[in-house]
């Protein structure tokens, strides 16, 4: 007969999908507002990641092309 801690450890449930980390949000929506190169992809990472790793970049190219 199966010892109940025995089978509890055989069945464990799946890991659950977590959100990403931050740091992978901000480099998505820093890729996203490069690539589209305008005002309000730069505003939208901006707002979101005031201090961000991109933030120098981020404001540099939103004054460029406004």
């Amino acid at each position: 007969m199966a010892d109940a801690s025995n089978a509890a450890a055989t069945f464990a449930p799946a890991p659950v999908a977590s959100d990403p980390p931050p740091w992978e949000v901000e480099q998505r929506l820093w890729d996203e507002a490069s690539k589209r190169n305008s005002v309000p992809f730069y505003e939208a990472y901006l707002e979101q990641f005031p201090n961000g790793r991109f933030r120098h970049g981020g404001a540099a190219e939103h004054r460029r092309i406004e």
